[in-house]
């Protein structure tokens, strides 16, 4: 299924498997061992992804909607989200701290 996908983009484009490989990296022995049913790694199938602008799903076969979904982000989150500028992790104690509160907040009048 992927090379099928992957040829079908291809021609769509205007273009063919070699030539989208050659561009993005990939030689044409991975295309060649695509084309005989093996899949690429997670970081090429998501190069092709993003270069065909389809969701890694399609382009695997799971899935028969192309477009990727954008998530739209509530203005109100985006306000909170400045507040963790520069925070790479959280611990589950903190994230279970973060919405107990977040709770309480909303759940309160203005």
């Amino acid at each position: 299924m992927f090379f099928e996908r992957f040829d079908l983009l291809a021609k769509q484009n205007n273009s063919n498997v070699n030539t989208v490989a050659k561009k993005l990296g990939v030689s044409s022995g991975s295309v060649t061992s695509w084309k005989n049913g093996t899949v690429p790694n997670s970081a090429i199938v998501s190069k092709l992804a993003q270069h065909f602008n389809v969701t890694t799903d399609y382009l695997l076969g799971l899935s028969e909607d192309p477009t990727p979904q954008i998530l739209e982000v509530p203005k109100a989150l985006k306000q909170v989200m400045v507040a963790f500028e520069g925070v790479d992790e959280l611990s589950q104690a903190q994230v279970d701290k973060i919405a107990e509160y977040t709770k309480f907040i909303l759940s309160q009048p203005d």
